[in-house]
């Protein structure tokens, strides 16, 4: 009875073992799987869904990207469009200009001209012809020219559109495009606004002549018709345009004419005061005052924490402005003067050289005013020692 009890137990404990052994086992995978992540795998996982509107290859543009490009060629290609048709205009107002006002330089007159009282003095209608003859205008060769570079400019936009991805034009390209742009549609209301201009003056040049004929030959006038009437209007619209032109680009070159007296002026007054200033510097007094920054040395001061250092050079020089300001020498406070009495006389500067002490408590009142009466010539005078080779930059 005993051994079957014993048998038993140990069976029980047998068993408690292997459950506590499988207990710490579930627990430990528990643990790491809380602590890690760690799961365990999928098999048979169904294949990611595919984007909506189809995959996007790996390093190939999102569509917002691949929008905003085409949009960038779409304005590159209106832009040219426009481009295009200007140049279209203005080389036909240019055409027309070659056949039509060209010739007039050449042209005989029924009558000579004379003042009538009738359709303006025929000498400012003159003087308004050659104004308007001689103005600048973008020429046909040009135009051609950029005809050309806008065929060009198309066939490649056209051929970055049909890539995959498409090719956007370049920063600098879109920067000639609207160049372009801006080129034409100036050229354009040039080549007509001149051209309207020349026909309108001939015009009333050539109305008046043939009243003046009429009138030596004893002729009756012409009558005068709707068209008639319509059309003197517009030379005259066109006259009124010129002249408002003329007075504006006057005003401009008055302007401007102004503006250069006025920057002459300043040049004149300054170049008087630096050779006055000029004229100070080289004084004995102010070369004995300065004389410590103005002589040759192959070194040039520093800061290095609170104290002044000096730094070799490759050539000798006078002492730098900037290295002055930089170590605060010509600062307006009492640091500054003592700086500038410390650089003046400083131990290891030779000769010139300040004899008075870096101490502001050593000062006597004629070192004090010596001090700033240097100091302030060398930031008044600072400047024009540089120009005049006596200070270094």
């Amino acid at each position: 009875m005993f051994y079957f009890f014993y048998r038993v137990q140990r069976y029980v404990g047998l068993m408690l073992i292997l459950l506590v052994g499988v207990t710490l086992v579930l627990y430990s995978s528990w643990i790491d799987d809380k602590l890690f992540g760690t799961a365990p795998p999928v098999r048979n996982a169904p294949a990611a869904a595919a984007p909506v509107g189809g995959s996007t290859p790996a390093g190939a543009p999102s569509p917002a990207v691949r929008a905003a490009v085409i949009r960038q060629i779409a304005e590159a290609q209106t832009l040219l469009a426009d481009v295009s048709d200007s140049v279209t205009q203005a080389l036909q107002a240019a055409q027309a200009w070659k056949t039509q006002v060209e010739p007039l330089r050449n042209r005989e007159l029924a009558e000579p001209v004379e003042s009538t009282g009738e359709g303006g003095d025929p000498a400012e209608l003159f003087d308004r012809l050659a104004y308007v003859l001689r103005r600048e205008r973008l020429g046909t060769a040009e135009l051609r020219d950029v005809a050309a570079r806008v065929d060009a400019w198309r066939i490649q936009l056209e051929d970055g559109s049909r890539q995959s991805p498409p090719v956007p034009p370049t920063l600098d390209a879109m920067v000639e495009i609207r160049q372009l742009h801006a080129n034409c549609q100036q050229a354009e209301a040039d080549w007509e606004r001149d051209l309207e201009q020349a026909l309108a003056i001939h015009h009333l040049l050539a109305k008046q002549s043939a009243k003046q004929a009429d009138v030596r030959q004893a002729q009756p006038a012409a009558p005068t018709t709707i068209g008639d009437q319509v059309e003197e209007a517009d030379a005259r619209a066109a006259l009124d345009q010129l002249d408002r032109q003329i007075v504006h680009e006057q005003k401009l070159e008055a302007a401007e004419r102004a503006r250069e007296a006025k920057l002459a002026e300043e040049r004149r007054i300054q170049a008087q005061r630096e050779a006055e200033l000029l004229a100070e510097v080289k004084s004995p007094e102010v070369q004995a005052l300065l004389a410590p920054f103005l002589q040759d040395r192959d070194v040039q001061p520093r800061m290095s924490g609170a104290s002044i250092r000096f730094q070799k050079t490759f050539d000798s020089q006078p002492m730098s402005l900037a290295a002055l300001h930089g170590i605060g020498a010509l600062d307006e406070s009492l640091q500054g003067l003592k700086r500038l009495a410390l650089l003046g006389g400083h131990r290891k500067l030779s000769p010139p050289k300040w004899s008075v002490h870096s101490q502001p408590g050593n000062w006597s009142q004629e070192d004090r005013e010596m001090l700033r009466r240097a100091q302030r010539m060398l930031r008044d005078y600072g400047p024009i020692l540089v120009k005049a080779g006596k200070l270094s930059k």
